[in-house]
């Protein structure tokens, strides 16, 4: 409470100290019947607010998402009161060398040199369109290949600028299989290629270093999509991080790779939206043109107006923060890590739950114990409803069959998919709630089976007791808007 009343306070001193706040309009007050609408207009503006769960909440776990930093949220405001655009730089200076300082300690991050090069964009759709733009300019023929556990932006992009894609199949960690890659660049069919260092669904790192490797015999591009994983290049050389021996290899590896992109509103903690694309040759074809009615800033992408909100919040975090591994991110980066890895101990030791994979990054996949994939589907979209009006919000994965029945040969699935459940833990607390979540999860999970006839007895969880029907953990006391 006391850093939330220090940063209201600080937001205070800046609207007092502003004269040109809502200078040139009617403020809604002047007026009784002004006043009234905007009364009645800000009082449903809340209510609809409320109805919002808390991304602070330790048990939002369903996506990749993160509440702001509160650095991040007193830049962003503070820069907001000027409304700068990061597209003029004449206008826009301040934020712009803002942006220009931010990009170049992302690039250091993955290992890039000075002469290397990027600007931020509006989320990591924007930041992969203008890395497999530019990747085109210098490879024109040929598909663009990713894996089939890539994000579904690959297939949006090219379908947009009307390229030929190549899906390549994963291996049962979701890792890119090499082997397919490799025959359609053997047969010269693949221009560029996208590696996720962090699949959405499974958090899997794609062998970076091992298709690296391939351009002594190859010819061809490498983009890296890093959107949701890329803060963790942060621990590639960090024997505490629990990072296993390939998956640091693989983030050593994107400093010869040609372009990533990293969303900075994910483990950044910045405002949405906030992405950045970063280029290893600096002098790399972006959408650069020339503005006949504004000094538009030069390489900024496909996009025009930006906010240079979004710079300013980037870079006062990063002073607060350092991207180092002992200090600022690299901290809080193991306790994500070491949280997603309880949980899979805990739900792998289960009577319950089946682990799906063991956790690369951050996000733990887990399936009920059934015989069936239908079976299997309909006790995980049970469980997720169930436990969301406890204040565990998961989310749903869908998989293939025969991948299911890879990991896992006892389960008979005759649809094409079933779905499992996802678990992305992303702060730092979340590390702690890891047993409540298995409890409340474990309890849950109880409760049906025991509707089930013929059900087993099940033993108790590893972490304690599974609890009786009714019982709760203690949960921390939510304020306005926050569910548990």
């Amino acid at each position: 409470m006391r850093q939330e009343m220090e940063l209201f306070e600080c937001a205070l001193d800046l609207v007092r100290g502003d004269t040109d706040i809502g200078a040139g309009f009617n403020w809604p007050t002047e007026s009784e019947s002004g006043s009234r609408r905007f009364d009645s207009a800000w009082a449903e503006y809340l209510d609809r607010l409320d109805t919002l769960p808390s991304l602070a909440a330790p048990g939002f776990a369903a996506q990749m998402a993160a509440p702001p930093h509160p650095a991040a949220l007193l830049g962003y405001f503070a820069a907001m009161l000027r409304n700068p655009n990061n597209h003029d730089s004449r206008f826009a200076a301040a934020t712009l060398a803002m942006e220009r300082e931010v990009v170049s300690q992302l690039a250091a991050m993955f290992g890039f040199t000075a002469s290397s090069g990027g600007h931020l964009t509006g989320g990591g759709t924007l930041a992969n369109l203008d890395g497999l733009w530019s990747s085109r300019q210098r490879h024109p023929r040929g598909a663009i290949a990713f894996s089939e556990d890539a994000h579904f932006a690959h297939e949006r992009i090219c379908r947009l600028m009307g390229l030929e894609t190549r899906r390549i199949a994963c291996d049962t960690n979701g890792r890119m299989d090499l082997n397919r890659l490799e025959d359609g660049l053997r047969r010269n069919a693949i221009g560029t290629v996208v590696l996720s260092a962090g699949t959405p669904g499974l958090g899997a790192v794609d062998p970076i270093d091992a298709v690296v490797a391939l351009r002594r015999r190859y010819d061809f591009g490498i983009h890296v999509d890093a959107s949701y994983g890329g803060f963790f290049a942060l621990l590639c050389h960090d024997a505490e991080s629990s990072l296993s021996a390939e998956t640091a290899r693989a983030f050593a590896a994107i400093a010869q790779c040609d372009s990533v992109a990293v969303d900075p509103h994910k483990h950044a903690y910045q405002p949405y939206g906030c992405g950045c694309i970063l280029f290893r040759n600096g002098g790399e074809v972006t959408f650069a043109q020339r503005s006949p009615y504004t000094q538009s800033a030069a390489r900024s992408g496909l996009e025009c107006s930006r906010p240079g909100a979004a710079a300013g919040a980037l870079w006062l975090t990063l002073r607060c923060l350092p991207l180092s591994r002992s200090e600022g991110f690299g901290p809080l980066l193991r306790d994500c890590r070491e949280g997603a890895r309880r949980l899979a101990a805990q739900l792998g030791s289960s009577d319950f739950f089946n682990l799906h994979v063991a956790p690369e990054l951050g996000i733990v996949t887990f399936l009920p114990r059934s015989d069936g994939g239908a079976g299997i589907s309909a006790a995980s979209r049970r469980l997720v409803a169930e436990a969301e009006a406890e204040g565990v919000f998961l989310s749903l994965l869908r998989l293939p069959a025969a991948r299911l029945r890879l990991m896992h040969p006892g389960i008979a699935v005759k649809d094409a998919e079933a779905e499992i459940l996802r678990a992305v833990l992303m702060r730092p607390a979340q590390r702690d709630f890891v047993p409540t979540m298995s409890a409340i999860l474990e309890r849950l999970a109880a409760q049906a089976d025991a509707i089930r006839p013929g059900s087993p007895t099940p033993r108790p969880a590893p972490f304690g007791p599974v609890l009786p029907p009714g019982v709760l953990p203690a949960l921390p006391v939510a304020g306005r808007g926050q569910r548990y």
